[in-house]
């Protein structure tokens, strides 16, 4: 959501497809996705970012795990000129929560943003072998050390025989 938000294109200025989200700084674009969120994931929120206009923008992404405990992971960007790339990962610590919220913070008030091909990937993180079963999911490779390199394998005394074709 974000006030006085709107769409840009069709043209060619797009990251991806045709239309990016034009929007004036000075407010957050947000989203909210319903989602059970568990311990051992990781979600990461990726969108693409330009200024609309020659002057530069400065902004965060931020992604929430909303409900229960919450938790927070942002990162900021700063833009003169083209596309930019912003992404921030959240490894979730605890269960309980209930959705993810996504905020696009546009810092400078009153400049123009573009904002286009936005996702969010949910990883869930391969659980760890139970303690003291005596396996585990990927053993760890020990060193091995030798006070002497191996031998070198020596060549046998007399070739083998060659095959002597039969008179017919």
């Amino acid at each position: 959501t974000a006030a006085g938000a709107s769409l840009d294109g069709p043209n060619t200025n797009a990251k991806g497809g045709k239309y990016a989200l034009a929007v004036s700084g000075g407010q957050t674009v947000s989203q909210t996705v319903a989602a059970t969120v568990t311990a051992g994931e990781t979600d990461t929120v990726t969108i693409w970012v330009k200024p609309g206009s020659a002057a530069g923008i400065t902004g965060s992404l931020k992604l929430t795990a909303i409900g229960g405990t919450t938790a927070t992971a942002s990162t900021s960007f700063s833009d003169s000129s083209g596309w930019m790339r912003v992404s921030v990962g959240l490894p979730v610590s605890r269960s309980g929560h209930t959705g993810l919220r996504i905020d696009v913070v546009l810092s400078n008030s009153g400049r123009a943003y573009r904002l286009d091909s936005a996702s969010l990937v949910r990883t869930k993180n391969a659980p760890a072998a139970a303690s003291g079963s005596g396996t585990s999911a990927s053993p760890t490779p020990k060193p091995t050390t030798s006070a002497a390199p191996a031998p070198a394998p020596k060549p046998s005394g007399t070739p083998p025989p060659t095959p002597t074709p039969s008179p017919s």
